[in-house]
């Protein structure tokens, strides 16, 4: 009888998390190593005008920045700055929106007009698209030499209409 009600009572302090053993405090658990990989991103589709771009990615990390931009125009738009020459840019950045638990995910990004952005978003034509990812564990580690990691795709992508 008294191998039941230690059994019994073992069965119950696990049930109700108290078994003796001290909870993990939140503060002393280690988030992970901030990683960031950008595996593959689409080309640019046109739905009703509106850019969107898909990307997938990897990451971990409790924060994280994302910057998708894409550009047309005439001339060398992969300089820094290249946007002030750019037919049509469309961007839009993403914080703390990504899931960041090191398991691959694929999302689709809708891309708004740049303040004071003038042109269109061209079908059968190229854009310079930068898919930009960046990720850490507080605030700081964004900061110039803080913990984060960044990984990036930066290249031109053909343009297609989808309706």
């Amino acid at each position: 009888m008294r191998k039941k009600l230690t059994l019994a009572g073992a069965m119950a302090a696990l049930v109700l998390g108290t078994t003796g053993a001290p909870a993990a405090d939140a503060e002393t658990v280690r988030p992970p190593t901030p990683t960031a990989k950008v595996i593959s991103v689409s080309k640019v589709y046109l739905v009703n005008g509106q850019p969107l771009v898909s990307g997938t990615y990897r990451c971990t990390g409790r924060l994280s920045h994302l910057w998708v931009s894409s550009k047309q125009g005439k001339g060398d738009l992969t300089q820094e700055g290249s946007g002030a020459m750019a037919r049509s840019w469309y961007q839009r950045t993403w914080d703390n929106k990504l899931k960041c638990d090191g398991v691959r995910h694929t999302r689709i990004f809708r891309l708004e007009p740049t303040e004071g952005g003038t042109g269109r978003v061209r079908a059968k034509h190229r854009s310079y698209v930068q898919f930009c990812l960046l990720t850490g564990n507080k605030p700081a580690d964004f900061q110039e030499g803080g913990s984060s990691s960044f990984a990036s795709s930066q290249r031109y992508r053909d343009v297609t209409k989808l309706s």
